[in-house]
């Protein structure tokens, strides 16, 4: 049988759950770091070469995965096309080369400004 405190506590965790986990919206995150994380080495989330090969690799392959995400199958076969052969090295590259060519955008989320370069040397968006 419960006791009076184990129902206070109950309703204690209660009174302080229910609001964090009813919310109508949260705050949800705008990306796996920002451009300077991934060119400047006095950024606080500043990624050494090792955390940027991991982070092309994981981007890659979500490239490759968002077909199952109703992805333009078009737009996705030719980045599939165009990426035959490169290696991580490479594509790596490509987005550093990207984000240092254009320090107004390091504020930007590091996964758009990956998209931006891949999409560039791909011939998906227009070159500037």
């Amino acid at each position: 049988m419960l006791n009076q405190k184990s129902i206070a506590i109950a309703a204690i965790l209660g009174l302080v759950l229910v609001p964090i986990f009813s919310q109508d919206s949260f705050l949800v995150p705008t990306g796996f770091g920002i451009g300077r994380d991934f060119v400047e080495t006095s950024s606080r989330g500043y990624m050494n070469a090792r955390e940027q090969a991991a982070y092309t690799r994981g981007f890659v392959n979500g490239l490759y995965s968002s077909g199952m995400l109703a992805a333009d199958e078009s737009k996705l076969k030719s980045l599939q096309t165009c990426l035959i052969g490169m290696n991580d090295t490479q594509i790596r590259a490509v987005i550093e080369k990207h984000i240092k060519n254009g320090p107004e955008q390091w504020h930007r989320p590091l996964n758009e400004l990956s998209m931006v370069a891949i999409g560039r040397v791909c011939d998906l968006f227009p070159k500037q």
